[in-house]
């Protein structure tokens, strides 16, 4: 597999209650990848987290990995990163 974007063990929480994870996923560069589910599972807050804005009740265990280096330690305009919602 050619390097993309890898979530190892990631796992979220909002205002201290679990909401994702802890979820494996690798997605090889050049493939489209879609996030779906019902209304209110986190979707919208993974995809935030991947692009480094989630907001400020939301903490992260894991790592997310873009092209072979770990970006979530970088701030949003680092990561190379779009998010535009619906």
């Amino acid at each position: 597999m050619t390097a993309g974007l890898v979530l190892d063990r990631l796992a979220l929480r909002i205002h201290d209650r679990p909401l994702i994870g802890p979820l494996n996923l690798a997605v090889p560069a050049g493939v489209i990848g879609a996030v779906v589910g019902p209304s209110g599972v986190g979707k919208s807050t993974l995809l935030a987290v991947i692009a480094g804005i989630a907001g400020p009740g939301v903490t992260m265990a894991g790592r997310v990995w873009l092209d072979g280096a770990a970006i979530d330690d970088l701030p949003p305009e680092a990561r190379r990163v779009g998010l535009m919602m619906q």
